[in-house]
């Protein structure tokens, strides 16, 4: 299994020395409730989809969980049911590896979540749950075995997983968690899953070990302009480095503790949104049942805030991951790697639409039908129109006008892509 890497530039990756758009799907409780015959079909399908990364957490989620009797477990119980951290279960690790090396031979890169912030002292998630705080005494030997068993498969490590930084003992926290890491895996792509809105110590921002920056745009239907906004935030930070919205809402998942759903074009205009505000290094897609590898047998923990999942079955078929598929297809094929945001050519601002370009190429994302006026006379350039809902591929209607292109009004009741190139 090769490595990803980041480019020169610092704002995508690279792999097999070609520029790698990172497609990643959600499966966090993998590990634990998974069969190795149930792993292969579903990377099979993703495979099937495009996608080439699967972000797992190493550990179960306490938070979100669907009750399962048989799952496994990464440590021994106490007497009082809560986890023994310093009595490792190595039936549980060799499953990881097991798994991670299977996904290795579907070309399929593992991103490890390693520490939730329930496993963090004197974090949001820990607070009256100090039975699920990993001892920092106890980080060493759990984490380089852990790292030492899967190096060789080059994964991707999240040294975090919903953190707030509230003060600095969760920052010191994840700063260990990243020395253990860069020690036994130096140049590994590494990165930090906050919570929305976080943003990261310097401590952290600055330190090399640390490959590229997340963020987690939530899941409200009152939020879809965090995309924007996040990925204007990780633009700005003094140590450039590529961005990846790596929780964007979940198909299928509840809006927060209202009422209403995210379906597939919902998701698909928080991936364009993403892609095109500056967190262009790739998507990650979730599907609510995928996430949990819910059954519809299991009790979920948490449906106040996310909805009871859709089964696993279910949720795997879901049409919005070949809505990302599609996205993934559009950057490959038209080389979007080096576009960067580029408001300031709409004449005409539309709340949801974007515009991005390079030297020899300009892309409009337009979430709903509009004209649009462009500061810019791309008249003469190479176009295509993308109809993202249906994925196809039409011809844009447009004409100069004073040194401006002024894009029609076209014929379809759906998100589209505009691009434009000179060659």
């Amino acid at each position: 299994m090769s490595e990803i890497t980041v480019s020169e530039s610092k704002d995508y990756f690279i792999k097999d020395g070609k520029p790698f758009f990172y497609l990643a799907d959600t499966i966090w409780m993998a590990f634990s409730k998974l069969s190795e015959s149930e792993w292969r079909d579903y990377l099979h399908y993703r495979k099937v989809q495009g996608f080439n990364v699967v972000q797992v957490s190493l550990f179960p989620l306490d938070h979100d969980n669907s009750a399962d009797e048989n799952e496994l477990l990464p440590f021994m119980k106490n007497e009082d049911g809560t986890p023994d951290y310093y009595v490792r279960n190595d039936a549980y690790f060799n499953k990881v590896e097991k798994m991670i090396a299977v996904a290795a031979e579907y070309g399929i890169t593992v991103a490890l979540h390693l520490v939730w912030a329930h496993h963090i002292p004197d974090s949001w998630a820990s607070k009256g749950h100090g039975e699920r705080v990993i001892p920092e005494a106890q980080l060493y030997p759990i984490y380089s075995y852990a790292v030492e068993r899967v190096k060789k498969y080059h994964p991707v490590y999240a040294i975090s997983g919903d953190v707030r930084f509230e003060n600095q003992a969760v920052t010191d926290y994840c700063m260990k968690v990243l020395k253990i890491v860069n020690e036994l895996d130096n140049g590994a792509l590494t990165t930090l899953h906050i919570a929305p809105g976080e943003q990261p110590d310097d401590s952290l921002i600055y330190n090399p070990a640390l490959k590229f920056y997340s963020y987690q745009s939530g899941h409200s239907f009152l939020d879809q302009d965090n995309p924007e906004k996040f990925s204007a935030q990780f633009l700005k930070q003094p140590v450039k480095r590529p961005i990846v919205n790596t929780e964007p809402s979940y198909e299928g998942h509840k809006d927060g503790f209202r009422e209403g759903r995210f379906r597939a074009e919902d998701v698909r205009r928080m991936a364009w949104s993403s892609l095109m505000t500056g967190a262009k290094a790739g998507i990650t897609y979730g599907a609510h049942g995928i996430w949990s590898c819910h059954r519809r047998e299991n009790f979920f923990n948490n449906a106040s805030f996310s909805g009871i999942p859709y089964d696993f079955g279910t949720a795997l078929r879901f049409p919005g991951a070949w809505d990302f598929s599609f996205a993934k297809a559009i950057f490959e094929e038209a080389k979007l790697y080096d576009i960067q945001p580029a408001q300031e050519l709409l004449e005409n601002p539309i709340p949801g639409c974007y515009c991005c370009k390079a030297e020899d190429k300009l892309a409009v994302y337009l979430p709903y039908n509009s004209e649009v006026i462009l500061k810019k006379d791309v008249s003469k350039w190479n176009s295509r129109m993308i109809i993202l809902e249906d994925h196809n591929v039409g011809v844009p209607v447009y004409y100069e006008r004073d040194g401006k292109t002024i894009i029609s009004v076209h014929d379809f009741n759906s998100d589209v892509l505009y691009l434009f190139s000179r060659n």
